[in-house]
């Protein structure tokens, strides 16, 4: 993600630096700021699910534990410990490129009563060099905009 934000940065410094390379950019391929209006569906065109959406959250009687460390790229990927809208989750991500595109496999677990709620799930994010413009600045955009934790957390928050 943060390759992905840099490559943004340079691309809009470029842009402000040299105004001769300045394109007129299609705003209304995708909005600004996407958002997931509701948990059923991700309101995204550049970032999908490979599986079936919504994903189901799971719980346990385990304690909670959120061994931190690890690398997005490498087998088990990487854990952290966020606290999103008030609650404390334990996030690994796990990114794998394929043909034209990046897998990443998310999973959030939270403290619920007694144990652990959990939730996973793989989302697929298209090569925005793949596209001209202007759809390439709109999936970079989308990109940027996109945040996953907000959609995980109200998902678990409806389960």
């Amino acid at each position: 993600m943060i390759i992905v934000g840099l490559a943004v940065l340079v691309v809009i410094l470029g842009i402000y630096f040299f105004p001769s390379n300045r394109k007129e950019i299609d705003t209304t391929v995708v909005p600004v700021a996407p958002v997931v209006s509701n948990t059923d569906k991700l309101s995204t065109i550049y970032i999908s699910s490979p599986d079936v959406w919504p994903p189901k959250v799971t719980t346990s009687a385990t304690p909670f534990t959120c061994p931190i460390g690890g690398s997005e790229i490498k087998v088990n990927g990487m854990t952290e410990q966020k606290e999103i809208n008030g609650k404390i989750y334990c996030v690994t991500i796990e990114s794998e490129g394929a043909a034209g595109s990046v897998y990443t496999t998310y999973t959030y677990t939270t403290k619920f009563e007694a144990g652990v709620k959990k939730l996973s799930f793989i989302l697929r994010a298209t090569q925005c060099a793949n596209y001209d413009e202007p759809q390439q600045s709109a999936c970079k955009a989308e990109r940027v905009a996109f945040n996953p934790d907000q959609i995980a957390d109200a998902i678990v928050s409806a389960n």
